[in-house]
């Protein structure tokens, strides 16, 4: 719900208003995949061998703010097991997809569909879900609760 708050509802509300002033396409999405662990190094006074197991959230519940890099820059420990690593490939086919295009959905001159429609829609319709073995396009992902977020910050759909 705070995350909701303070993050995703703030970066549909941010795609919104660059489709309403560029005219552009928009999309967004919610990633609900947590990271893989990290080992962090205690203090330097504390022997090397006792390493620090820490959660991509320290340990909170869910993915943490940046729990989606790994997955974007491959950084080789999402390959634990086939679920991460094809969703390191999809995340990164999108992403990719989107900077030389401009659009997601276009790869070599072909349209990524899913069910006859754009597999991630624009922000008007909806966003993309990023979770291991169920990344899909949401119609009006987390609507009920950003909308609510939305009026109590007084922005405007």
């Amino acid at each position: 719900l705070g995350s909701d708050k303070s993050m995703t509802c703030v970066a549909r509300a941010a795609a919104r208003k660059w489709k309403a002033a560029s005219g552009a396409p928009a999309y967004w999405f919610l990633w609900e995949t947590s990271g893989p662990k990290f080992d962090f190094m205690p203090p330097a006074d504390t022997p090397k061998s006792d390493k620090l197991k820490v959660g991509g959230c320290w340990p909170c519940p869910g993915p943490g703010h940046g729990s989606d890099l790994p997955f974007l820059f491959d950084t080789g420990d999402v390959h634990v097991e086939d679920a991460r690593a094809d969703l390191a490939d999809v995340v990164q086919m999108f992403y990719r997809n989107f900077v030389m295009n401009g659009d997601p959905n276009t790869w070599n001159g072909f349209g990524l569909t899913k069910d006859g429609k754009q597999a991630w829609t624009p922000v008007e319709q909806g966003g993309m879900q990023f979770q291991a073995r169920h990344t899909h396009n949401v119609k009006d992902l987390r609507g009920d609760w950003c909308d609510f977020w939305d009026e109590q910050a007084g922005r405007k759909p």
